[in-house]
């Protein structure tokens, strides 16, 4: 919408080309956990490309409160979910029979956790309408 396709494509390419490689290179070493930290470590280094990109070529700074406070809980919950899968002992090796109810129950934590720093952080009045909202509709089914 800038102009700047090409440039849009070049890093999108290139963002590709990354996660195949990390996955390709990860997911023999560590499993199905390997082929997340591969995405994850490729989706966080294109959006940091984009980010300087958008500084540097658009003149704008996307930075704002909000986002440091979402990136901030983001950290905070990867590292706990990091740390239980240290404390479960989790390789990623393991059939999806021990997994899923694994996973499903840490995912259920880092959600609080992320929520929990949220709200500790303050939420934006944009994110005590969208709550507003989203109640509005599970009270409504």
């Amino acid at each position: 919408m800038t102009g700047h396709q090409w440039l849009a494509f070049t890093t999108n390419l290139g963002s590709v080309i990354l996660l195949v490689g990390m996955v390709w290179w990860l997911t023999p070493l560590y499993g199905i956990t390997g082929a997340a930290l591969g995405l994850a470590l490729a989706t966080s280094l294109a959006n940091l490309v984009r980010l300087v990109l958008v500084r540097r070529v658009i003149g704008v700074n996307p930075m704002s409160v909000p986002m440091v406070k979402s990136l901030a809980a983001g950290v905070v919950s990867a590292v706990v979910a990091w740390g239980m899968t240290r404390i479960l002992g989790i390789s990623g090796k393991e059939g999806l029979h021990f997994l899923l109810p694994v996973l499903a129950a840490v995912s259920v934590l880092v959600l609080a956790v992320y929520v929990g720093v949220i709200r500790l952080l303050g939420l934006e009045e944009s994110d005590r309408e969208a709550a507003r909202v989203v109640r509005k509709r599970l009270r409504g089914r």
